[in-house]
């Protein structure tokens, strides 16, 4: 390249880099109208953020104190368990926390492993209250951080605060670490707390730490009283589920890692007004020792088992709907098993009168025939069914003669809160009667039926038990908690999956005591006693029905009123004078709903509640050949009046007034909706509740002919009759091929008007020296005859006959 040429291009390449270092420069150089203003902005929140965060890192950073104290002090108690060779193994699986001491525990050969706190330099122990009885507690270790085993005892148990003190002797207490408390400096919302807790990952054991934020009440005025932790049942704090984790034994630190407390709590306050907490109260803290808590166990177990009595009830014959199987002292709820008696438990509530803390609704009250207060096997005395009470679930009997020989002694006051008391609970041990007694606290508080708050405990209690404080006077229960509209509610969830649910809650002395002491001016009048003939009667309508689904509801073009087939009960019978023909209900209406007074919501009639829910009891009927029926019985061609429809009329109530809509579909155009009034009637006597006549050595029972049965066999009213309801097998009747579900219209040419007539003409027969009569037998539109073997009569084997006209 030419010299000159060169020169040019050096010239050029000088000249572009000045003009690119001008350009950078005047790119880098600060504007008068630029952004430079929120870069600044930008840089000056970067750095206060940064701050901040150094701060809070700074102040969640775990004190070295803490770590030192909290790997001294922890320690790791072993509770080794035992059987409880004096209770029936199955009986002690109804107890879920002993269910789980026996599988996991027992049987496996090893201890339960919990976490303990050193209190103080006498060797005290710190630990959760777990309520576990002595009977299942064989020994207890507490082992230190060297992996050296000591064993301690039960010393004490902490009024307000969810924990037991555990002792060691003297030479093991020389060898544990206490931690050193330092008062706590109340800051209000600026009290800076930090926890530690121990827990076991795998086979290692792990202590973790982290502040602990605070929370004042949503209320007005200054922040007051701090709270930290959460009052949940069921929910774990965000952190690490370390503070409030049930069963955890936390030490609490300040913010310079000095100890200041310990807890077993979810929940703690600065004041103490939720727990004692603070690591200078505890040793001081209120309680009572293991020596005196066995002492107070016995002193009240013999109180209450005084005042504890066995209630022996008895049912009429014929179970008919609602009959159970469940046994009284078993059961939440009152099951009636007809014609057995069942016995359960109730406490002395005066000198004559027992309250039974069970649930009672009117169909079991009414079906009950007798009732015994049982002093022994050989010493009953009757007893009169006094009442129900409105408000929870439990109900009044009176001794009629005598004075019961002692009674429970109401509290003063209610329980305090985490303040131990006793749970007691009824029931039969070796065939006498036994009081069980648990200690437990109340925890909190729950939200409950109409927005209300009530008091939780910390264990499982059964339905019925008694809150009793350490003097034996009776300070609460555990009962149910009776609503508006139970029974259309029950009715209503009667076809779901799980069906109907009861709400059970404590009941504090403040809340009963009324009941108690006045029980008369709180129970409900609609539970009553009936006699059996009565207890069977039940409402109705007058109808007989089908359940409308989704192929009829798409041929009748009713899928919008029903709801695509899910709702309706489509009228296929009208008894002929009932209520549903004056109200001008017809053939092919299809009832939709009812609406009861006072109800927000109507009960509508709809499949599941017509027992089409797919539930498994529902899917599998009665046997082929019931008993009592035969082989050569013709099938019942009438249909039983405990339906959907009736329950629901029976739930609201006879006597009320209701609103009844049905819609009633037309062949061309739109159908119409139709709403009627109608005051719910007593039904006549139907199957169930007829008058009958039974005797067991001629082996029948027969029943009166009600409306339903002539109604299907197109009996007129004036048609002679009796109804053969049950043949008992091998007996006269079966001899005679007599069978269940056949009208016997004629005894000796003379016609059957009631089943006590036919009674009287074979007592009459007998008397007349006659060992057989002839039966007039009408079955399936024919008539045949039957001569029956009346010789084994006695009328001392009548049955059925109380309360019918001669």
């Amino acid at each position: 390249m030419p010299r000159s040429c060169l020169s040019r291009f050096v010239l050029v390449l000088i000249a572009g880099l000045a003009a690119a270092g001008a350009h950078a420069a005047t790119a880098t150089k600060p504007s008068a109208t630029g952004p430079a203003p929120a870069r600044k902005a930008a840089r000056s929140r970067t750095a206060t953020a940064t701050q901040e965060a150094h701060q809070r890192e700074s102040e969640e950073a775990v004190p070295k104190a803490l770590i030192e104290a909290a790997k001294g002090s922890f320690v790791v108690v072993k509770l080794w368990y035992k059987k409880d060779l004096s209770e029936p193994a199955a009986l002690l699986q109804d107890n879920w926390q002993v269910r789980r001491i026996y599988q996991e525990y027992i049987e496996n050969k090893n201890p339960e492993e919990r976490t303990g706190i050193v209190l103080d330099a006498a060797g005290h122990v710190l630990i959760y209250d777990d309520r576990l009885e002595d009977r299942f507690l064989d020994r207890i270790e507490v082992q230190d951080l060297s992996g050296e085993l000591f064993l301690a005892r039960r010393e004490k148990l902490l009024f307000d605060t969810s924990a037991i003190l555990l002792k060691v002797d003297a030479k093991a207490a020389g060898k544990l670490r206490p931690l050193k408390f330092v008062p706590v400096q109340d800051e209000g919302v600026d009290t800076k707390l930090f926890q530690a807790v121990m827990y076991k990952a795998d086979d290692q054991w792990r202590i973790r730490f982290a502040p602990l934020r605070p929370a004042v009440r949503y209320a007005p005025g200054e922040p007051g009283n701090v709270f930290y932790g959460y009052r949940m049942a069921s929910g774990y704090p965000e952190r690490f589920r370390s503070f409030g984790y049930g069963g955890l034994a936390t030490i609490l630190a300040d913010e310079d890692g000095r100890p200041v407390g310990c807890s077993m709590e979810t929940f703690l306050d600065l004041r103490q007004t939720e727990c004692v907490w603070k690591g200078l109260d505890l040793p001081k803290a209120e309680g009572i020792s293991w020596a005196d808590l066995r002492r107070s166990k016995q002193a009240v177990r013999g109180k209450l088992t005084a005042a504890v009595h066995e209630v022996v009830i008895a049912f009429h014959q014929g179970g008919g709907e609602g009959a159970g199987r469940s046994a009284f002292a078993r059961s939440p709820r009152l099951e009636a098993a007809a014609g057995r008696e069942i016995t359960g438990y109730g406490v002395a509530i005066s000198d004559t009168e027992i309250l039974m803390p069970v649930f009672l609704d009117r169909k079991v009250a009414a079906r009950i025939d007798k009732i015994f207060v049982k002093f022994s096997p050989w010493d009953r005395r009757p007893a009169d069914f006094v009442g129900a009470f409105k408000d929870f679930g439990g109900f009044v009997i009176r001794l009629r003669k005598g004075k019961l020989p002692a009674q429970v002694e109401l509290a003063a006051k209610d329980l305090p809160r985490m303040k131990p008391f006793w749970v007691a609970r009824a029931r039969k041990k070796l065939g006498r009667k036994y009081v069980d007694l648990v200690w437990d606290r109340i925890r909190g508080k729950t939200r409950g039926y109409a927005g209300k708050y009530h008091w939780y405990v910390n264990g499982p209690v059964h339905a019925g038990a008694m809150l009793v404080d350490f003097s034996g006077r009776l300070a609460g229960m555990y009962l149910h908690e009776r609503v508006e509209h139970e029974e259309e509610r029950e009715l209503e969830r009667s076809g779901m999956p799980y069906g109907p649910s009861r709400k059970y809650r404590i009941f504090t002395i403040s809340e009963i005591r009324d009941e108690l002491t006045k029980p008369l001016a709180h129970l409900d009048p609609k539970i009553k006693v009936k006699t059996r003939t009565e207890s069977k009667r039940r409402s109705w309508l007058g109808v007989e029905y089908v359940l409308v689904n989704p192929d009829l509801a798409e041929e009748l073009k009713v899928e919008t009123p029903t709801k695509d087939g899910q709702l309706g009960f489509m009228v296929s019978a009208v008894y002929p004078g009932g209520p549903a023909e004056k109200l001008g209900i017809k053939v092919g209406d299809i009832l939709l709903r009812i609406q009861a007074p006072k109800r927000p919501y109507p009960i509508e009639l709809n499949r599941e509640l017509g027992g089409e829910s797919g539930r498994f009891d529902r899917e599998f009927g009665p046997p082929w050949r019931m008993r009592g029926v035969g082989m050569g019985a013709p099938q019942a061609s009438w249909r039983g009046r405990a339906n959907a429809l009736t329950r629901a009329l029976d739930a609201i109530g006879i006597g009320e007034k209701v609103a009844i809509t049905c819609y009633r579909p037309a062949e061309r155009g739109k159908g119409q909706t139709v709403t009627s009034l109608y005051t719910i009637e007593q039904a006549p006597p139907d199957f169930e509740s007829a008058p009958k006549w039974r005797n067991r050595k001629l082996g029948l029972t027969v029943k009166d002919l009600t409306y339903e049965i002539r109604f299907a066999l197109r009996l007129k009213p004036s048609d002679p009759g009796v109804i053969v309801a049950h043949v008992e097998d091998g007996s006269p009747m079966d001899t005679a091929r007599i069978y269940s579900n056949e009208v016997l219209t004629r005894l000796d040419g003379e016609p059957l008007g009631s089943a006590r007539q036919m009674r009287d003409l074979v007592a009459a027969a007998r008397k007349a020296g006659k060992e057989k009569v002839r039966l007039t037998i009408f079955r399936l539109g024919k008539t045949r005859f039957a001569d029956l073997t009346v010789k084994a009569y006695d009328p001392s084997d009548d049955e059925g006959l109380e309360g019918q006209q001669p």
